[in-house]
């Protein structure tokens, strides 16, 4: 189903600020503004830039130049920013939303946003979202309005604001994602190992290619897919490194530890009945395995 031919029911929320225009920000504020009976969208970027640029695509109702005019009369206020600006911010939003208004943001790390809600006595108003979707491309110009569909959404809330959590559900469902629920620090436990370790491998991956003398274009499919996360923005990524679980530094040793273990066993022969080449080919039957469910 396309998202103009939803059917015509009552949204979750009103009135929806979205605080970040960027790709995630720019597009959540396309696909809301896409759907069938379609909330008011008013979105802020600190970036003048991408609110006219949001505003000309007909995603924005409103774009005021200051965020806290954003937020002003939003029954569910979306931060799409990076991880400390997102915890700036929530620190400053109780003085700027209504009583019942939602909180709600896109941090791909969780623990440090949650301790910023507890502190800004936001908690039950607070539910978590990290959308399994994006790319290295940043800026209003990459969004899409279909990023988010068939994308799994993380939800993480305390249980004050168990019915809070049940809108934004809705919300994303209508987006066409699918929302599940997790705990905060099993969040970041599981995105030290399926986003960061992945990230941090592909630039390590980069680097060993261009310090042998690899150009960019001599590589097949499978080295542009391996090194394509080695383009993401690094202003962001340290930002999240800064506060990455310890669950990402055990993993690069495991993970080092194997590639030592690959590089003695080719190594150490190559020929007929090679036990180095043996283990090596159990590996890939294993993890070939485990990569297509078999």
């Amino acid at each position: 189903m396309q998202m103009g031919s939803m059917p015509a029911e009552r949204p979750p929320f009103r009135r929806i600020a979205v605080l970040g225009l960027g790709l995630m920000g720019g597009s959540f504020a396309r696909a809301l503004a896409a759907c069938a009976s379609a909330p008011t969208v008013v979105g802020w970027s600190p970036d003048k830039r991408e609110r006219d640029a949001a505003r000309e695509a007909g995603a924005l109702a409103e774009a005021p130049a200051e965020w806290e005019a954003a937020v002003e009369g939003a029954d569910l206020v979306m931060l799409a920013m990076p991880l400390t600006a997102t915890c700036a911010t929530i620190a400053e939003l109780p003085g700027h939303i209504g009583d019942g208004a939602t909180v709600s943001d896109m941090a791909s790390l969780k623990v440090r946003v949650a301790q910023s809600v507890h502190a800004a006595a936001l908690t039950s108003r607070w539910v978590g979202s990290h959308p399994m979707a994006g790319g290295v491309e940043s800026g209003f110009e990459a969004s899409s309005q279909d990023l988010f569909r068939g994308a799994r959404v993380w939800m993480t809330y305390d249980e004050s604001a168990a019915e809070k959590a049940r809108r934004v559900n809705d919300l994303w469902a209508r987006l066409g994602a699918t929302p599940a629920p997790i705990e905060v620090e099993e969040h970041d436990r599981v995105m030290a190992l399926v986003s960061h370790l992945p990230q941090v491998t592909a630039n390590a991956l980069a680097l060993a290619l261009l310090e042998s003398g690899v150009e960019l274009d001599q590589l097949g499919p499978g080295g542009l897919g391996m090194t394509r996360l080695a383009a993401s923005n690094p202003s962001m990524w340290r930002d999240l490194l800064e506060n990455a679980p310890p669950e990402l530094g055990h993993a690069l040793r495991r993970l080092a530890a194997t590639l030592v273990d690959l590089a003695d066993n080719l190594e150490g022969g190559g020929g007929p009945g090679d036990v180095g080449l043996d283990d090596l080919t159990r590996l890939m039957e294993r993890t070939g395995a485990w990569r297509t469910g078999a």
